[in-house]
């Protein structure tokens, strides 16, 4: 199907589906912790992005001019979404119309894959590499290394902790993501940033238990 037709089409279940458009889906890898949102392979806005990045004519369309400028745009769309993000780099994945696709690396956080249409929509790297549908993905190293984006975190929220292993766990039904830290010392922790990226609590792993929970990464 072509780009144009494909996004038109996803379009019309985007206004359908737009509760569900930040939902990531269920593929291979660890699953959601109890508690937390299970993968939807509902998701308009993620196949769209991942028919833009896909299409093999996508790069004979998009002009230079806008590849060239892709860190500049990568800015203002992350703050047209008030997303948390320093931006370090950025990708012009492709375009059909108005709607342009970026993958945004941060600094010390997690990267993003950003559709620019109205609705903007936002898509967490870490989590669609752990509950994505396989196929869409962040093709950057930096937005594969959860380690190097909640070693980040760890520093904003003030934490003692020199982060060896990390990943995405679940999306809270609030719409908080859910991460888990290990640290060099052995001890981890769970922390939770908001939609946008801000990094908003952290619990000790020691608590997790307590309260019934179970930290899955091991030394």
């Amino acid at each position: 199907m072509r780009l144009a037709a494909f996004l038109a089409a996803a379009v019309v279940a985007l206004a359908a589906s737009s509760a569900a458009a930040q939902t990531p889906g269920g593929g291979g890898g660890p699953q959601p912790m109890p508690g937390t949102s299970p993968p939807s392979r509902d998701d308009a806005a993620r196949t769209t992005a991942n028919a833009i990045a896909t299409d093999p004519e996508r790069l004979g369309r998009t002009p230079t001019s806008r590849r060239r400028n892709a860190l500049a745009a990568a800015r203002e769309a992350v703050a047209t979404a008030s997303l948390a993000c320093e931006v370090a780099s950025a990708t012009h994945v492709g375009q059909a119309g108005e709607t342009d696709v970026y993958e945004i690396v941060c600094a010390d956080a997690p990267g993003w894959l950003v559709l620019t249409g109205t609705p903007i929509q936002t898509f967490n790297c870490l989590a669609l590499e752990v509950g994505g549908d396989g196929e869409t993905r962040c093709a950057t190293a930096a937005n594969k290394d959860a380690v190097r984006a909640m070693a980040g975190y760890v520093r904003t929220l003030g934490l003692t902790c020199r982060v060896t292993k990390a990943g995405w766990i679940g999306r809270l039904p609030e719409g908080a993501d859910r991460y888990e830290v290990l640290c060099d010392g052995g001890d981890g922790y769970w922390i939770e940033a908001d939609g946008d990226g801000r990094p908003l609590q952290a619990r000790p792993c020691a608590e997790v238990t307590t309260a019934g929970g179970t930290c899955r990464l091991r030394p």
